[in-house]
């Protein structure tokens, strides 16, 4: 009795590991996006303000390693009828948002259009589907001037939860 009941605690173990092997991979790897020289690192949303039908949109980093200069030329979502790059710069004393053609990639440089980036960069999200609320998630796809559309998943975090990494 005693060795069938360890062999069977054996057994589980196993499929315990297995299970976790497989799964811990895409968990670590769930918010970073790799395709044909551009690397996209945890893009997040945060929840739009009530009874504002807009929202916001940030990405950590973006990293062009291919052997073009490129751009982030546009986005589309699933939760927005339209989306917008734009950049936010203090003019005598006043913040003013406008929207931008397209963000700059260099060669092996990292971009950061993270809340609170230098250049104010972020994407607008436009006549939402629905509100963005803490917890959600939405497809997103990024569109660059030589590197092909990447899709990625968006999640909707707390305002002051931004990613760290």
């Amino acid at each position: 009795m005693i060795g069938n009941n360890f062999t069977q605690i054996k057994k589980n173990c196993i499929a315990i590991t297995i299970f976790l092997n497989l799964m811990i991979p895409s968990f670590s790897t769930a918010h970073e996006y790799k395709e044909e020289g551009i690397a996209i690192s945890h893009p997040y949303a945060i929840p739009n303000r009530p009874g504002t039908n807009n929202g916001v949109m940030y990405i950590n980093n973006i990293k062009n390693f291919s052997k073009l200069k490129d751009e982030l030329k546009g986005v589309s979502s699933s939760i927005a009828e339209t989306s917008e790059i734009h950049s936010m710069k203090r003019d005598n004393g006043v913040m003013k948002m406008r929207k931008i053609p397209s963000i700059k990639l260099p060669i092996n440089k990292v971009i950061s259009i993270k809340k609170g980036n230098e250049n104010g960069y972020h994407i607008m999200l436009l006549n939402l589907s629905k509100n963005l609320t803490h917890g959600d998630f939405f497809d997103a796809t990024l569109f660059f001037k030589h590197a092909p559309p990447l899709k990625v998943n968006v999640e909707v975090i707390k305002p002051n939860s931004a990613h760290k990494k």
